[in-house]
């Protein structure tokens, strides 16, 4: 269990920086995580802040987190949420900012308590004091003309130094102060009409993102969805066409391929008829032809020779 020990609010120009100090009451160890709270501002919005925890929390340890606001009037502590999820209630705390006027009020009127009063009285007690002891000192010596003249002189003076610093101190610091009062409460009225009117640019801005965040999601349910799915559509078409196509493509070659083959078998079938049928016994026809009539005009070739030598010898002889 967590339970929060001291919280501290430091007030830097129109931020506070919230410091909180968490013990760990339990009996197991608090991993890392994030403090919760719920803020609300001085417009009197309220939004979520967070704490973050980067350590662990032993049994009986503390631990300490700190967080810059802006426009801060009240914040709630709800838990803390640690990395896994699981969320630790505790007992929450209120942290209440108080205004800069305020402030410069508690201030000054610390200062009033501290340090003019007890300087005030001080300086009126040495004032009765001497005038005490004037007086004494005139019941005393009452014969003594020059004394009294010297205390009178003494009481005349510090009078005259009193009036002298309350005209010459007082009153103008006091003035100064009242002035400066006034001038803080000009500059705080400032600066909340500036918070106001950046409260209400950040609404603004708000809504024309919330606007353009409907626009984009009308768009991309009314335009882009229908726009990809039909785009799907005609991908999955064209690609069943294709596979179409191709699978008539694949068996018109195929088919094409088939009568190709069974024409060039009917081709070879002619050939090798016209082969045997034709062109052998022909060629055989012709080589025999040709072998006759080779073999006769041989001898042909021969007989004429002879006749020609049997000629030639006659002629010799003769």
């Amino acid at each position: 269990m967590l339970s929060i020990v001291k919280v501290k609010a430091e007030t830097q120009d129109r931020y506070v920086l919230v410091k909180v100090t968490l013990e760990n009451q339990g009996a197991s160890v608090v991993g890392p995580g994030t403090m919760l709270g719920r803020q609300t501002s001085t417009g009197g919005a309220v939004r979520m802040v967070e704490f973050r925890n980067s350590t662990n929390i032993p049994p009986g340890c503390t631990a300490k987190v700190s967080q810059l606001l802006s426009a801060m009037r009240e914040l709630e502590f709800t838990g803390y949420r640690q990395s896994d999820g699981v969320i630790i209630p505790f007992s929450g705390g209120m942290v209440k900012r108080l205004s800069f006027l305020r402030s410069v009020v508690v201030g000054t009127a610390r200062w009033w308590d501290e340090v003019l009063v007890p300087r005030s009285a001080s300086i009126v007690a040495s004032v009765r004091v001497l005038h005490v002891n004037a007086w004494s000192l005139a019941g005393v010596h009452k014969r003594v003309k020059d004394r009294a003249q010297v205390v009178g002189n003494a009481l005349g003076s510090l009078d005259a130094e009193i009036e002298g610093w309350w005209d010459g101190v007082l009153l103008p610091r006091s003035r100064s102060i009242a002035a400066r009062f006034r001038a803080f409460r000009g500059t705080v009225w400032m600066r909340l009409e500036i918070d106001k009117s950046v409260n209400h640019a950040a609404e603004l801005a708000a809504e024309a993102w919330r606007s353009i965040n409907a626009e984009l999601v009308r768009w991309r349910d009314e335009v882009l969805l229908p726009r990809s799915r039909s785009i799907a559509a005609r991908f999955k078409a064209l690609h069943q066409n294709g596979w179409l196509r191709l699978a008539d493509a694949k068996q018109s070659r195929k088919h094409h391929a088939q009568a190709e083959r069974q024409a060039w078998e009917s081709v070879d079938a002619d050939i090798m008829r016209w082969w045997d049928e034709v062109l052998l016994p022909r060629s055989r026809s012709i080589a025999a032809r040709t072998k006759e009539t080779l073999c006769h005009s041989k001898w042909i070739r021969v007989a004429t020779e002879i006749q020609r030598r049997v000629e030639s010898y006659r002629k010799r002889k003769s």
